[in-house]
């Protein structure tokens, strides 16, 4: 198929993250018609009933899934007769690119990946600064830093209203925006303030919390920690500067990521508590020197 046709239907399942959310921005910009199928890991048990109803209710050419591979859902979603790719950066799913239908690159953001592919197509540059900005947060570079305010954004007003608003790449924030982002900061501090904590071995800390994570992990790295273990109500966030993490949910069986950013998804029926406790034993044995 020639993907490059902007004629193009697409379905495009992408990651519920700033990340994905950018992704999809980028396609909106490229082809006349695309529709979002919003996944996360803790979902992507539903992914192909989903997919599969969306597909019954309109023709679709092209599905293109951004920031994510379907890991489980994958066999299943080549037999609904929609040609299909990947463009995805996350190196726990690095084995699986082929470099044609399957392209995983763990050197940029998934937004970078595919503007820089799409841009080659059609001249985008108007969203170049949004990229870079969701680039620039996703691969934890910490250089601009705007980055961790529109990821406050993102997770304050959801998907579709990040889509709606920096569709254009308009990146020149709203007073109504700036003021909600100093409000957040006091919510920021608050929750520092008052959180319960509880240290793990190698300078580590379990905590858990909805929102504000990245924002709480960095004031907790300010007081020495070194290693997270963050629990929200759908899975667990296991975060570090400095520590390759993906051999730690290799030996937990579960999960996927970056090096030093991985989550895994929980059952709803499941102990989180076991589950942490097997993430401990496997760092205590994998750097037991750390």
């Amino acid at each position: 198929m020639n993907i490059t046709d902007k004629n193009l239907k697409v379905l495009n399942i992408t990651h519920f993250d700033m990340d994905g959310a950018c992704c999809h921005i980028i396609l909106k910009n490229y082809y006349k018609s695309v529709t979002a199928l919003p996944i996360t890991y803790q979902s992507e048990k539903t992914l192909f009933a989903k997919a599969t109803e969306e597909i019954n209710k309109e023709h679709y050419d092209l599905i293109i899934c951004t920031d994510f591979y379907p890991e489980i859902a994958y066999k299943d979603l080549t037999t609904l007769k929609v040609p299909m790719i990947v463009l995805d950066h996350h190196e726990s799913a690095k084995k699986f690119h082929n470099g044609k239908t399957i392209v995983i690159d763990t050197q940029n953001s998934a937004s970078k990946l595919v503007f820089d592919l799409y841009n080659k197509l059609s001249d985008l540059s108007h969203l170049e600064d949004l990229v870079n900005i969701v680039d620039d947060f996703d691969m934890y570079k910490k250089k601009d830093v705007r980055s961790p305010e529109f990821n406050k954004i993102f997770w304050e007003m959801n998907f579709k209203w990040f889509v709606r608003r920096f569709i254009k790449g308009n990146t020149k924030l709203s007073e109504e925006e700036i003021l909600f982002l100093k409000e957040s900061m006091k919510a920021v501090d608050k929750i520092y303030n008052n959180i319960e904590i509880t240290t793990l071995p190698h300078k580590g800390v379990f905590f858990i919390l909805d929102y504000y994570q990245y924002e709480i992990t960095e004031r907790l790295k300010k007081d020495g920690y070194k290693w997270f273990i963050i629990l929200n109500k759908n899975n667990l966030s296991i975060r570090s500067n400095d520590v390759d993490l993906l051999p730690i949910i290799n030996r937990v069986g579960r999960g996927g990521g970056h090096k030093n950013a991985v989550g895994i998804a929980l059952n709803w029926q499941e102990d989180p508590k076991f589950l942490v406790n097997k993430i401990i034993k496997s760092f205590n044995e994998i750097y037991p020197a750390y």
